[in-house]
């Protein structure tokens, strides 16, 4: 962590869990940290302590774990390589709830056909998504596509279904309702 002096600082408590390398850490707004151990996901407070009552998370995802973006209302979206979390079908992307469950109003069920590598939620409650993909719920969406609340394709985000000609690795959503996406295109 840096002060606004530039200092180097750590106000955590060192707490390692896991044994492999970590390969994300988020802050959320509130200062909640979650981190991620390729196929884990951790909950840590803003004193580096574990969250104990992020138990919802069960087993967890069936594989890694590339991006997870915090929401407003303290979901997180987690997307990547993962087809399952705590055992259900998800399709490279699932929101989970605060305490780490999979939020069943979300339905990504048939999801992607390729991995899920960046997610941006939107002001309105869409949020979206782009990475290696071309169908998402069965419609075609080239490498980027509008969900609703919900988890469905919204069908008048870019009707064609043609989107950029490579992977969406990374998309940032601007406060005038525009995004800029990058990636290997």
């Amino acid at each position: 962590i840096i002060i606004p002096s530039g200092t180097p600082t750590s106000p955590f408590a060192l707490v390692e869990e896991a044994t492999t390398d970590v390969s994300i850490i988020v802050v959320a707004k509130d200062g909640v940290t979650l981190k991620t151990y390729s196929l884990e996901i951790v909950r840590k407070g803003v004193a580096g302590s574990v969250v104990t009552t992020f138990s919802g998370a069960g087993t967890g995802a069936n594989a890694s774990i590339g991006a997870i973006v915090p929401t407003s209302d303290g979901k997180a979206y987690l997307c990547g390589d993962l087809t399952q979390y705590n055992g259900e079908t998800v399709g490279y992307i699932v929101r989970v709830n605060a305490d780490g469950s999979r939020d069943t109003t979300f339905d990504t069920s048939v999801g992607a056909d390729v991995s899920v590598l960046a997610v941006a939620p939107l002001a309105d409650g869409k949020v979206l998504i782009g990475g290696g993909f071309s169908t998402f719920n069965g419609i075609s969406k080239e490498n980027l596509a509008m969900l609703d609340a919900t988890g469905a394709v919204d069908a008048t985000f870019n009707e064609s279904g043609a989107g950029p000609n490579g992977v969406v690795w990374q998309i940032v959503a601007l406060p005038d309702g525009k995004f800029i996406i990058a990636g290997a295109f």
